[in-house]
């Protein structure tokens, strides 16, 4: 609200001067005709009498400017400018960071084949399996726990010095993540472009051609600034084990391998003789050999366009001085009324990166956004002329311009882009006086 509170004054101060721009130069003009019907007023005493009509006609011609005095009155120029050392800001994080967003969650998980370690189950081994019987799950069985459902194929299973049994199995995974990068992000640079600037002057007659109220219209069109990067990245490491359960078969007899033991065991058909029995639960799980491994990452990926536009409506007096018939140097201090327009488009993608080199977009995100201000300027400009003659003139300069505010956007979950319109402006081109 500020901010256009203190536009709208400086466009009565612009309006203003607007008028003073098209007034001055005519009450100068009027001033020069008093003297001169002052001055033909004394000649009409002189000569009433005998010329009373001739007289009447030289009070009614008022005064007259030469040619040269009045192609000098007004002027126009236009020609390229250029605009730099205006100040671009942006920083943020992510959609992926706002959203909490993972490529996979973390587990361990056993072999399905071989059940809880804590628990009654049927098991099946590399080359062996512990199976229920009738009484393994059974409270009122001789001997519940037990089972003769039970096999293995290698003596190598078995260590009758500790009394123990070991079997194994592949298949125990784990994923385990690891965050490698989890922050915000800033960049900083330098908005530059080029633009054409069309001006207006008024000379005031009577300054000698030392003095001119001017007024014009720039327009610069920045190149487009780009930010890319990534704010977040995690690794992610997969592992597989051998899985190694032991069973404590101390005081049991034990047959040799290769034994296959059944569901009812010495009452099958036909009798599995001898049946000897086992815990179904081992006494010990542990994890074995590595057989496998893969490592693998996600990280986000984000890109910031923006598009810059300026447009100025200036007005001031102009103060020359001309070294030589043919070239002046001038100084412009002025004020201005600036339209800063700023268009941001951006996107984010979550990739995974698998090991083999292969790329998966998990998830995407585009947002886009515009903002624009009229704000009040005020700046110096130096330039120096040279009279090509036939009315025509070329003009080079240079100046400094400062605007008031910045223009800020925000754009995406927290991203905020900052345009500082203060910079440096330099131009030329041709001129015509009228």
């Amino acid at each position: 609200m500020e901010t256009l509170v203190v536009c709208k004054n400086w466009w009565r101060v612009l309006m203003r001067c607007t008028v003073m721009f098209l007034w001055l130069p005519w009450v100068g003009l009027g001033q020069e005709g008093e003297e001169a019907i002052n001055t033909d007023a004394e000649g009409v005493n002189s000569v009433v009498d005998s010329e009373p009509i001739e007289a009447e006609a030289e009070v009614g011609q008022g005064p007259e400017y030469s040619e040269p005095e009045r192609a000098r009155l007004w002027s126009v120029f236009a020609g390229p400018a250029y605009r730099w050392g205006m100040d671009f800001d942006a920083e943020g994080t992510s959609w992926t960071q706002a959203m909490g967003i993972h490529a996979a969650q973390p587990y361990s998980r056993e072999p399905a084949t071989i059940g809880a370690a804590g628990s009654y189950d049927n098991r099946k081994y590399e080359g062996a399996y512990v199976r229920l019987d009738p009484g393994t799950n059974n409270p009122d069985s001789i001997t519940p726990g037990l089972t003769w459902n039970w096999g293995y194929s290698r003596s190598d299973q078995y260590d009758p010095g500790r009394e123990v049994l070991r079997f194994t199995q592949e298949g125990r995974t784990s994923l385990r993540r690891q965050s490698m990068q989890d922050g915000g992000f800033s960049a900083s640079d330098d908005l530059e472009g080029p633009g054409v600037s069309v001006g207006l002057s008024r000379e005031i007659p009577q300054s000698k051609g030392m003095v001119s109220i001017v007024g014009g219209v720039n327009g610069y069109w920045f190149d487009d600034i780009e930010v890319k990067g990534s704010t977040f990245a995690e690794s992610y490491s997969k592992r597989s084990y051998e899985v190694v359960d032991t069973y404590d078969v101390s005081g049991m007899t034990i047959t040799q391998a290769p034994f296959l033991g059944t569901f009812d065991g010495p009452f099958d058909d036909p009798p599995v003789i001898p049946s000897p029995v086992i815990p179904n639960i081992p006494s010990n799980r542990t994890q074995g050999r590595l057989t496998s491994s893969s490592d693998w990452s996600a990280k986000n990926q984000f890109s910031i366009d923006t598009e810059t536009g300026l447009y100025q409506f200036w007005l001031g007096p102009a103060f020359s001085l001309a070294p030589t018939e043919t070239f002046a140097l001038g100084i412009v201090p002025s004020i201005s009324l600036n339209y800063l327009d700023v268009d941001v488009d951006r996107s984010e993608s979550f990739l995974a990166v698998y090991p083999d080199g292969r790329i998966e977009e998990l998830q995407r995100w585009s947002d886009s956004e515009s903002e624009s201000d009229w704000l009040f300027g005020a700046g110096i400009t130096l330039e120096g002329e040279l009279d090509l003659g036939s009315s025509f003139f070329v003009r080079i300069w240079g100046s400094y311009e400062w605007v008031s505010d910045d223009v800020e956007v925000t754009v995406g979950p927290n991203n905020t882009i900052t345009v500082d319109a203060s910079g440096y402006a330099a131009g030329g081109g041709v001129g015509f006086r009228f």
